[in-house]
């Protein structure tokens, strides 16, 4: 499968490209098993012969974790010191890498975007879903075990598979991953398991940023029947305690670290793009709560408890599939590459808000972010009115959001931001006071990072 972008001739998913994934074997070598259509149809065989009543309904899904880059110490060093012209051309590479993939998964998510690999290995290897080109970029999704577990607020579920999604784009060299807790009622093979999440998110990049919370455990559950057809209904729920984390964790996957699946401007709609960096050697951090002003996150309406945990920084190296932060074991061929290719794996939050009236009004939020479970932290506030220049404020205690947004003592200036509080350092910096980006679009960035010099 081929398409033309621009002068250039894309193909994809073509068993003679495979060793561009893991670099001509040298960390590993995958074969190719099975296109996507083959592969549902060994699977709906597998659960016809298998299951003759439909599942109970009550699988779920969460987050496992924020998301984490693996970056190698020049792209680091780019993000620690805001250089803003570096981050968008960062930015625009990893556009230009990966949208023609995200294009042909919209495109081809019910037939023939993902196909099947597996390590090559002796005795067999691990089988998950990728979508790759011929230049070296590719998208995957991987469960690596399924895990019996008890769900006291759900009692139907018994199985919990925490599955990756992972972007990489070959240009920048940076490698993006988070996963999700699929929570099961009934147990299902991880390479199952697997093509349903690849499916659920190819059909998630249709809606871009548009994406409801309804929208997720629909398309989730129509990922699963796809792979085990009327056999065993699977139908996904979403607590609204887990919605806001997750719809956190759906933005980064349709965006990654900026690509252009953004709202459309009607009227003057401002997007602010919030990154908060976890530099902090020997801490988790975690966003509590937001206050909003005619502000919205995708996928949800004004939520105000959005309980991110921003983990603690690990070497590459550290990823462990079933130890601490075990939700980011890599699939084997491709990990080897990556932790051969990156120095630093960095977890961060990424938040986006609109605008929720367009017309003659800007945009204004806070939150707080605390370390750990103690009540030592930080809070934020960013101002995007309808004329004026941007505007922020940080203060180094947590305090209430909506008091904090309130007071209203903006600072206008692009110079960072500095506080200490819990033993560290927080910095602020937001990209531009006005006129948008540089396509001149309302698009604003903010940058925080926690311990950036540990």
């Amino acid at each position: 499968m081929a398409e033309n972008v621009g002068q250039e001739k894309i193909r994809f998913n073509h068993p003679d490209d495979l060793h561009l994934v893991s670099k001509s074997g040298r960390f590993g070598k995958l074969k190719f098993i099975a296109t996507q259509e083959e592969a549902m149809n060994q699977h709906r065989a597998l659960y016809a012969s298998e299951f003759n009543s439909k599942a109970p309904a009550g699988s779920n899904i969460t987050v496992a974790s924020a998301p984490r880059l693996l970056i190698n110490n020049q792209v680091s060093n780019t993000y620690k010191t805001n250089n803003w012209q570096q981050i968008k051309k960062l930015k625009d590479q990893a556009n230009q890498d990966l949208m023609p993939i995200y294009t042909n998964l919209q495109k081809f998510a019910d037939s023939r975007a993902w196909v099947g690999v597996q390590e090559e290995k002796a005795d067999g290897g691990e089988i998950y879903y990728m979508c790759y080109d011929n230049r070296g970029n590719y998208v995957w999704s991987y469960c690596p075990t399924t895990i019996p577990t008890s769900d006291p607020n759900n009692p139907k579920v018994s199985f919990n598979a925490p599955t990756q999604f992972g972007q990489y784009s070959y240009t920048t060299s940076i490698a993006g991953i988070h996963s999700y807790n699929i929570n099961l009622t009934t147990k299902l093979t991880t390479s199952a398991i697997s093509l349903g999440v690849g499916i659920f998110a190819a059909k998630i990049l249709s809606k871009g940023l548009n994406f409801t919370t309804a929208d997720l455990t629909t398309l989730l559950t129509d990922g699963f029947a796809a792979v085990t057809d009327i056999n065993i209904d699977i139908v996904f729920g979403l607590a609204a305690a887990a919605a806001p984390f997750v719809c956190f964790a759906v933005v980064f996957l349709v965006v990654f670290i900026g690509l252009q699946y953004l709202w459309g401007f009607l009227n003057k709609q401002f997007q602010i793009e919030v990154s908060v960096y976890n530099w902090d050697k020997n801490n988790d951090w975690n966003i509590l709560v937001q206050a909003l002003s005619n502000s919205i996150n995708p996928g949800q309406d004004t939520t105000s408890n959005i309980n991110i945990n921003i983990k603690e920084p690990v070497s590459p190296g550290e990823i462990n599939p079933y130890g601490p932060g075990g939700a980011y074991g890599l699939p084997p061929s491709v990990g080897s590459h990556l932790l051969q290719s990156t120095q630093t794996a960095i977890n961060y939050a990424y938040i986006v808000y609109k605008n929720q009236s367009t017309f003659m009004q800007g945009n204004s939020f806070a939150f707080n972010c605390v370390q750990g479970k103690s009540n030592k932290g930080f809070t934020y506030a960013f101002e995007c009115p309808w004329t004026a220049s941007n505007g922020h404020y940080m203060d180094g205690t947590s305090q209430d959001p909506n008091a904090f947004l309130k007071k209203g003592n903006w600072i206008k200036n692009t110079s960072p931001l500095t506080v200490n509080t819990a033993g560290v350092s927080i910095e602020a910096t937001i990209d531009s006071l006005k006129g948008g980006d540089v396509n001149g679009s309302q698009n604003y960035q903010v940058a925080i990072h926690i311990a950036k010099n540990q």
